[in-house]
């Protein structure tokens, strides 16, 4: 009878304990290399576009964070890293799809240093996920910052051109 006793208590220990983890959600969807896709919520999945070179005499490597709950999208946070050979003050990037041009003003400035003679300036800015969408589906793209203009090399068009694919033509498309 004790045996059974001790069973029986394991056993409900057991269960109870089963019972009470959490079972985390696949927290990545896309094995995208370009973009990841991540669950927030039963209607909220939230896109993180991996960083994305431009250069000129200079680089900007950029990338976005947005969410979309349902058919919804947030605003797109921005964050760029900017690459130069002299001291910059940066009040703004444009971004550049063809002939149309959207220009933000950074919102916060997240580091500044030098290293290998370099000026390396990390910032923030808000931008709208329509202007994000259109850039994306532009055939033509460029970054304008301190009246440089920026273009993507061959390979960066490529990674472009799938994360359009993927995710702009594919993915956020409602159901």
């Amino acid at each position: 009878m004790c045996n059974n006793f001790k069973f029986i208590i394991l056993c409900l220990f057991i269960a109870n304990f089963i019972s009470c983890v959490t079972f985390k959600r696949n927290a990545t969807k896309s094995s995208n290399t370009n973009y990841e896709t991540f669950y927030v919520n039963d209607s909220t999945m939230q896109y993180f576009i991996k960083p994305i070179g431009f250069i000129n005499n200079n680089e900007v490597l950029v990338d976005f964070t947005f969410r979309k709950t349902k058919s919804e999208f947030s605003e797109v946070t921005m964050n760029f890293s900017y690459l130069s050979q002299n001291k910059s003050n940066i009040e703004k990037l444009v971004l550049i799809c063809g002939n149309i041009r959207y220009s933000y003003p950074i919102k916060k400035t997240i580091y500044k240093e030098t290293k290998n003679s370099k000026f390396i300036y990390r910032y923030n800015a808000i931008i709208n996920f329509t202007d994000l969408h259109d850039f994306f589906l532009s055939a033509d793209h460029s970054i304008e910052i301190n009246n440089e203009i920026l273009k993507p090399s061959a390979k960066v068009i490529k990674k472009i051109n799938i994360i359009k694919a993927n995710l702009f033509e594919f993915e956020l498309i409602n159901e």
